[in-house]
């Protein structure tokens, strides 16, 4: 059975990787959609549209994505082969090593595109930043400050958020622009609901205008995977020790594999 099981593993670990690599890269196309785009590749890296001037493509993107197309292809035709083989009756090793080199050839080839495409991204800063205040996009927060700091139930604060956002998109607002008073009348609103009472909003404008800040949301959330400046750099340093570990620990195994060779080379000399 190992000859369906690891090769199947390792094909599996590839294309997984390629479906990562693909969506993360389909998010960052799709910012070719918008008019005022806030991530973008150097324009040096695009090329232009043989019928509209105006249009940039990026063309490193595409070929990432379909080179993560011929991965999973690749990794299917694995385990379509393995599924065919009687077991027992046919040895596979020689078709196994064909289609696993395939998958990796073409991984490896995948990866090298999307490195050298993240290499290539600008982010224009205030254009992000302006994306994220005219959304509601740290609503959330809304419902997590009423709860940690003011001791109201989470159903409260969530019901009182998306209130605010149904108020908002109805009338056109955005968080800066979103009149306090239409905040308190939505909270006397959902507390009577709820609470079987009206009750006063606890937060300040100045708390409640705080809570919706991207800036203050990126700071204030820490923890494994959180934006915060601080947890990011842990994280990319924690995740170079363990590239360096396995790249030390794939080293070792080849050497160890040399000696090996070496050895039973040695030893068949010896018999000869």
């Amino acid at each position: 059975m190992s000859l369906f099981d690891v090769p199947l593993e390792e094909a599996g670990v590839a294309g997984r990787a390629a479906v990562l690599i693909s969506t993360l890269l389909a998010d960052i196309a799709q910012q070719y959609a918008q008019t005022r785009p806030w991530l973008l590749l150097d324009q040096h890296s695009t090329y232009s549209s043989s019928a509209m001037p105006q249009k940039r493509n990026p063309g490193i993107i595409n070929k990432a994505r379909a080179k993560a197309g011929d991965v999973i292809g690749a990794v299917n035709t694995c385990f379509i082969r393995a599924h065919n083989l009687p077991l027992g009756m046919y040895d596979n090793k020689e078709s196994v090593s064909e289609d696993n080199t395939a998958v990796f050839v073409k991984a490896v080839h995948l990866l090298a595109l999307a490195k050298k495409t993240f290499e290539l991204l600008r982010v224009h800063k205030d254009r992000a930043l302006e994306e994220l205040e005219n959304d509601w996009t740290c609503t959330m927060a809304l419902a997590e400050g009423l709860q940690m700091e003011f001791a109201l139930p989470f159903r409260v604060g969530h019901n009182f958020a998306s209130a605010v956002v149904t108020v908002a998109r109805s009338e056109g607002w955005i968080p800066k622009n979103f009149p306090y008073e239409k905040a308190q009348q939505c909270f006397r609103e959902v507390t009577a609901k709820l609470l079987g009472k009206e009750e006063e909003l606890p937060m300040s404008e100045e708390e409640f205008r705080r809570y919706l800040s991207p800036g203050y949301v990126v700071r204030t959330r820490v923890g494994t995977g959180s934006p915060a400046p601080a947890s990011t750099k842990a994280g990319l340093e924690a995740a170079g020790r363990r590239l360096s570990e396995d790249e030390r620990w794939v080293a070792s195994r080849c050497e160890a594999i040399d000696e090996a060779k070496a050895k039973l080379d040695a030893a068949f000399e010896a018999l000869l």
